[in-house]
């Protein structure tokens, strides 16, 4: 982010190789209820982003992260039996 030289280096790299750069990969839970990961990871996409600019790369990948099951969680829950009546309260709160 901080040299034109370094980005420029970095790219060639690939140019070298035959390959074009087309997207970036953001992995983690930007909407994940602790505040003490989901604030950090949602800034990792935003950071993302701004690499993907300076890189002229115009995709970046992020994963869609899960929410708390209920108000105050402070986990993430995946329902996967939306049958279940439990797993149905959860499925509406989210």
């Amino acid at each position: 982010m901080a040299s034109e030289s370094a980005r420029d280096d970095y790219l060639e790299l690939f140019d070298e190789c035959g390959l074009t750069l087309t997207a970036l990969n953001s992995n983690g839970n930007p909407l994940h209820p602790d505040p003490e990961v989901g604030l950090v990871q949602g800034q990792d996409v935003f950071t993302s982003i701004s690499v993907a600019h300076r890189l002229g790369v115009k995709r970046v990948i992020t994963m869609s992260g899960l929410p708390a099951a209920h108000a105050g969680g402070l986990h993430p829950s995946w329902a996967v039996n939306p049958w279940n009546s439990v797993d149905m309260d959860t499925l509406d709160y989210q």
